[in-house]
């Protein structure tokens, strides 16, 4: 015995006996296979790589293997090497990189490996976690941060892995970032998928807001796991200066300038450098030492000018050569205001203010009281009461940051501005008052003061009227150094009356005379043509300036009527006259005042003023009623003559609640007023109308000055694009037709007309359309369809220039239900009703008639749905099923033999098959009758056949099959009750038993017939009939056999034992007694597989050997389809062919095997051989008791035939060797059989219950 084996220490083992003179050995070929796993349990992989190595030893490498991952079978690719000739490695390795994430090869591993004889070993597992974190991040970060510029950055690192981290911590060198307003950690998290497993892929990000310099260094992020399996990454380094005072620009108008630059920072700082530009500055500045993470350098300038302009950097230089630095833009500039004349000022002369610059300014600006006088660096300007005043110039000037503003100094540099004062001259002769008649002509004289250098001009006035200009004559008098203007005034009219003044300007400054009278005697106003409301009044007015009052009339030169017209007189005394003013009124205006032209007259002379006429104003078109589509917009439209008042009201009014309301212009109703030619419109448009808005309407037109107003008359509002969708049909089943009717209002037939089903145009379905009282109606019928259930249907017509479209649900379709025939039954069906509509129906089946069975009892009552026209089911069948026979027929076949071609083979193999003790017989262990052992069936044993057949078809094996068909015939003694009964499913049982019996054993007749049978069955092989009578006269004598009445073999095996001096000890493998492995977690597997065979006295006969398989279920079920690739376990069980020994060890525990091998049991047959046996052939007393748990009583012969039992155990090991090779290749053949036998076998359990029937 050994706790432990290699691979090596397998092979042959030979146990000798030697009794006397003779020696027996027994040679058992020992067969060690292990496998061991370089790392089991959990492994965790926190690196870029791993792997895992597996190591089976065995002198037969491997034939395959698989590796599992759970239960998945993978197939990885795996290094293979031969580490010596009995040892091979297997590794299986991962490396991740951004094409392999960590994690999407995470699980439980197994390595199974097979051999060639069946026999497989199975590894430990091992857990893979991996985790893994990373940056993609590849370049150093610097960064400049300063006084006005913030800035942000993020470093971020990656994770993958199964498991979801608890935390995230980062660090900056040693120590953690604590999380705050300007340092965040963000996380994202998604899921991905490998052939093996979903894993994460989690990203965090370090974002830090408003950075500063200590915030620069090696970033790292750590990411956290509950059971400190944690994982790292480095980001590279963070460089941050902070640069203070030099940022931005400057502008600098004095010519100094001082710039002090500073720099903090977590790098050396090994030197400052200042440039203009591109160029490097020598001198100008000073710097100290860095300490402290600081350094301070100060630039000074002086006396700078514009040339020193430019953009001045600030560098810093790092202990490694890379440079940061910070800009400042400096520019130069002066501005200088001046005037080209000195005071004093006065009034009319010119002045010129200039604004000059150096430098680059993006504006000047010239200023009066600081106010903007428009010009930029040249303001030239006449003295006058708008000019004088101070004056000032300011400018911006311009740098990459900005403007910067600035006020001018003057040529003196001691103020920054200038003062402008003005003197104003006067008239020296103002014009006089003057009186004459119409017709006449006047003169009028005005005089001023000419002043040097000034622009002087004079112009005349009347009546104050400013904007009416009157040139005279002006001549210039060189010696009184004064300006004279004459104004004539020919050909006296009324026009001409008035006050005049003369205005003399110099430039912007003027000066004006006192206001002379004009007078003139006539007719001053005379009736001009006027406008009048129809029904409203109007009114003409005449006015005489004489010396006295007068009384006027009005005259008419046509047929106008002036019976509706009264004359006002009064009168007024003025400088210039008498003014008799006469006002004609007139009421109630006709068409009538239309006709001809109005006149006054003086009354009592023939003194006419000119003629006027009156146009009568009204409304040349009414409103009229309008159609409008709810939503859309209304109009109403009113017409007049073109009037003359300028000052006039538009009001548009509802009819509602039983009295007239204003409406206001806005977005609800939109009021317009156009003048147009000779006519005057209105229209109102109400937008977006409402079903209840009101429908009557009406235009006031009110003119302020008059106090009247034109009132139209009324107009309905008429609702277009009401409509109605109403859906009709007798019944809901598709194939039923339906009605579909739409109305809608409108003046006038739709232009434009469709049916809509579901969103869509039908243009194929045929309609009426008819109108009456301004109600269109549209009806079409068509024929249910089923997908028209719970769609949109209506209709889309075209109102008002409008899409109008009115749609309802189409009701729920109904589908009918297709009818039930079934045979052998009575069908009920049943409307199902919900709130009066009928939904369904229930249909339910009766079996009727004596031995009629339902197929399924659970499918008695189905239900239709008419939505879908399904049952939800189907009614169960209803069969006649004959009564079942009590005989019960079960067949053998060994294919290949033919021994029953004869009736002496069929008599001796149906005398084997028959008999009570037969290892192959229908009462022995190999067909394994159930209702004969359970003693509810009779074997008939003269109904037993035996057939040579030839294409042969064995249920549940495929192909067809040639060779020994041997039947056998049951009858069943219990009860057989009705279908599904407990006795009918006891019966049907043993039925199933005895086809399932049938089809299994189909294995060769000589695995199950010991020697001496198969030589009694070639002794009468091809044999005839006289043959036959031959050997059954010398049977008895020969081979202890019987033969009865019927020809069939009484066989007794005890007498032809006992004839040949044969014993016989009959071992049964129990499985269940052998010991069970201890729980252990060993770290290689040692199987040994021992077979024992006896052999005689010639120790150089080579042993026979056999491979079992073990019964560690564990080790092979688990890890092999055993459906495609049977073990040879399954091989045994199904041919029923050998019993053999199993040993499993492992280097913790051993299995002790409890049956006992051939070899013990020869050593206790040579122990008996030294006991004397009684002459009744008892055994003795003395002789131990054979107390093997697993063995049958062996039996006592005389001494004499010991001889005879060595020959036999020694014929019985070379007949093993034969049936070993027999297993190996028949294992093969049947596991190809069972792999192509699997659809048959499921169509076979499909068949079994019409088979029966």
């Amino acid at each position: 015995s050994a706790e432990s084996m290699s691979a090596e220490e397998g092979g042959d083992y030979v146990c000798v006996f030697t009794v006397g003179d003779v020696t027996v050995s027994s040679t058992t070929e020992v067969i060690v296979r292990t496998i061991s796993i370089s790392q089991s349990g959990v492994l965790y992989v926190l690196d870029d790589t791993w792997s895992v190595s597996v190591t089976v030893g065995s002198e037969d490498p491997p034939s395959y293997y698989y590796i599992y991952v759970g239960e998945d079978r993978k197939y990885p690719t795996v290094d293979i090497e031969e580490t010596s000739s009995t040892e091979t490695v297997y590794t299986f390795s991962r490396t991740y990189s951004s094409r392999r994430d960590a994690g999407s090869d995470d699980g439980v591993y197994s390595f199974v490996a097979f051999f060639d004889d069946g026999q497989s070993l199975t590894s430990e597992t091992v857990e893979i976690i991996a985790r893994r974190a990373y940056t993609t991040e590849t370049r150093e970060l610097q960064l400049l941060v300063s006084e006005s510029d913030t800035v942000s950055f993020t470093r971020s690192c990656e994770y993958t892995g199964v498991e979801q981290p608890e935390s995230v911590d980062w660090y900056l060198g040693d120590t953690a970032v604590e999380y705050d307003d300007t340092h965040e950690e963000q996380r994202t998290s998604r899921t991905l998928s490998s052939t093996i497993s979903d894993y994460l892929e989690v990203t965090s990000n370090l974002v830090i807001t408003s950075a500063s310099w200590t915030d620069g260094g090696v970033y790292s992020c750590k990411f956290i796991f509950s059971d400190d399996q944690n994982v790292e990454a480095y980001v590279p380094e963070t460089t941050i200066a902070e640069s203070s005072g030099v940022t931005g620009c400057q502008t600098i108008f004095d010519g100094s300038l001082v710039i002090t630059c500073t720099y903090n920072t977590n790098a050396n700082i090994s030197a400052i450098e200042w440039y203009n530009w591109r160029t490097e500055l020598e001198d100008g500045f000073e710097t100290t030492d860095f300490a402290d993470n600081t350094i301070q350098s100060v630039l000074t300038l002086t006396d700078a000018t514009n040339s020193d302009n430019g953009r001045y950097y600030c560098q810093a230089v790092l202990d490694d050569g890379e440079t940061v630095r910070s800009q400042m833009d400096v520019k130069f500039a002066t501005l200088t205001i001046y005037t080209t004349s000195d005071p004093p000022y006065y009034g009319g002369s010119s002045v010129i203010i200039r604004c000059q610059s150096t430098g680059s300014f993006a504006s000047t600006t010239i200023l009066r009281n600081g106010e903007d006088t428009g010009e930029s660096s040249r303001y030239t300007f006449t003295i006058d009461d708008s000019t004088e005043g101070n004056y000032s110039c300011t400018g911006y000037a311009t740098n990459t940051c900005g403007n910067t503003e600035t006020t001018a100094l003057n040529s003196y540099g001691n103020a920054s501005s200038i003062e402008i004062a003005m003197e104003i001259p006067d008239v020296i002769t103002h014009p006089e008052d003057v009186t004459a008649s119409a017709g006449d002509s006047v003169t009028l004289t005005c005089v001023v003061p000419y002043i040097s250098g000034a622009s002087a001009g004079i112009k005349w006035y009347k009546d104050n009227d400013m904007d009416d200009q009157l040139w005279g004559r002006t001549s210039y008098d060189n010696d009184e150094e004064t300006l004279t203007s004459i104004l004539r005034r020919n050909s006296l009219s009324f026009e001409d009356v008035g006050d005049y003044k003369c205005v003399c300007d110099y430039g912007s400054v003027s000066i004006e005379s006192n206001s002379a009278t004009l007078a003139i005697v006539d007719y001053q106003t005379s009736p001009e043509d006027t406008d009048g409301l129809l029904g409203g009044s109007a009114a003409l007015t005449c006015v005489f300036a004489g010396t006295e009052e007068v009384t006027l009339t009005v005259q008419n030169s046509g047929d106008g009527d002036v019976s509706n017209a009264a004359v006002e007189m009064t009168y007024e005394t003025l400088v210039t006259g008498v003014f008799s003013t006469g006002v004609i009124t007139f009421t109630g205006l006709t068409t009538d005042n239309a006709e001809g032209s109005y006149y006054c007259q003086i009354d009592g002379t023939t003194l006419n003023s000119e003629e006027a006429s009156i146009n009568i104003i009204s409304i040349t078109e009414q409103p009229e009623d309008s159609w409008a589509v709810v939503g859309n917009t209304a109009a109403f439209t009113v017409r007049t003559d073109r009037f003359p008042w300028e000052e006039y009201t538009v009001t548009w009014q509802k009819y509602e609640n039983d009295a007239w309301a204003d409406v206001e212009d806005g977005d609800k109703y939109r009021i317009t007023s156009v003048s147009a030619g000779q006519e005057w419109y209105t229209y109102i448009n109400i937008r977006e109308v409402e079903s209840d808005e009101a429908t009557v309407w009406r235009m006031t037109l009110t003119f302020p000055d008059l106090g009247e107003s034109l009132v139209s008359d009324s107009a309905s509002l008429q609702f277009a694009g009401v409509t109605t969708v109403e859906l009709n049909s007798d019944d809901y089943f598709v194939g039923s037709t339906f009605t579909l009717t739409c109305t809608v209002t409108t003046s006038s037939m739709p232009n434009s007309v469709k049916i809509l089903m579901g969103g869509r145009v039908q243009r194929t379905w045929d309609y009426t359309a008819t109108l009456e009282d301004n109600v269109a109606t549209l009806v079409t019928t068509q024929t249910i369809r089923s997908d028209y259930s719970g769609k949109e249907i209506g209709c889309r017509v075209n109102v008002n220039r409008e899409n109008i479209e009115a749609t309802t649900t189409f009701f729920d379709t109904f589908q009918n239900c297709r009818d039930w025939t079934k045979a052998n039954s009575e069908i009920t069906e049943t409307e199902i009703m919900e709130d009066g509509i009928a939904t369904g129906k229930d249909a339910t089946i009766v079996c009727v008639g004596d031995n009629v069975y339902a197929s399924d009892d659970t499918s008695m009552t189905v239900t239709c749905s008419y939505s879908t026209g399904n049952w939800d089911g189907t009614l169960s069948d209803c069969y006649y099923v004959e009564p079942p026979s009590r005989v019960l027929t079960a067949y053998i076949l060994y294919s290949g033999y033919s021994y029953c071609t004869t009736d002496g083979q069929s008599l001796v193999v149906t005398g084997i098959t028959n008999s009570d003790d037969s290892q192959c017989g229908w009462r022995g262990s190999v067909i394994d009758i159930a209702c004969h052992a359970d003693d509810a069936c009779d074997f008939l044993a003269d109904e037993s056949i035996c057939d040579y057949v030839t294409n042969y078809k064995i249920p549940g094996v495929a192909g067809l099959k040639t060779g020994m068909l041997i039947t056998g015939v049951f009858n069943y003694t219990g009860e057989i009750g009705v279908l599904g009964s407990d006795s009918f499913t006891t019966y049907k049982a043993y039925s199933d038993d005895i086809g399932t019996a049938s089809s299994r054993v189909t294995g060769s007749f000589f695995n199950c017939v010991d020697s001496r049978r198969k030589r009694s069955l070639n002794t009468y092989y091809g044999e005839n009939e006289q043959d036959v009578n031959k050997r059954q006269a010398r049977s008895v004598d020969t081979y202890g056999q019987n033969f009865n009445d019927d020809g069939l073999v009484n066989y007794n095996s005890n007498d032809l034992d006992e004839a040949l001096g044969i014993h016989y000890y009959t071992f049964a493998t129990d499985e269940s007694s052998s010991g069970s492995t201890k729980e252990s977690t060993p770290t290689s597997t040692t199987i040994t597989t021992v077979q024992s065979t006896t052999v005689s006295t010639t120790p150089s006969e080579k042993p026979s050997t056999e491979y079992v398989t073990p019964t560690d279920k564990s080790s092979t079920e688990d890890s092999i389809d055993t459906t495609k690739y049977p073990t040879t376990e399954q091989i045994s069980t199904t041919e029923q062919i050998v019993t053999t020994e199993k040993i499993y060890t492992t280097e913790q525990s051993t299995t002790e095997s409890t049956s006992t091998s051939y070899s013990s049991v020869v050593e206790d047959i040579f122990k008996e051989t030294d006991t004397d046996i009684d002459e009744d052939n008892q055994r003795p007393e003395d002789v131990p008791e054979f107390n093997h748990p697993n063995a049958y009583e062996p039996r006592y012969e005389p001494e004499g035939l010991q001889l005879n039992a060595f020959l036999l155990l020694a014929l019985t090991g070379i007949m093993t060797l034969l049936a070993v090779i027999i297993i190996v290749k028949l294992a093969k053949y049947v596991r190809n059989r069972l792999r192509a036998d699997v659809s048959d076998k499921k169509s076979l359990k499909q068949n079994e219950f019409v088979s029966y029937s």
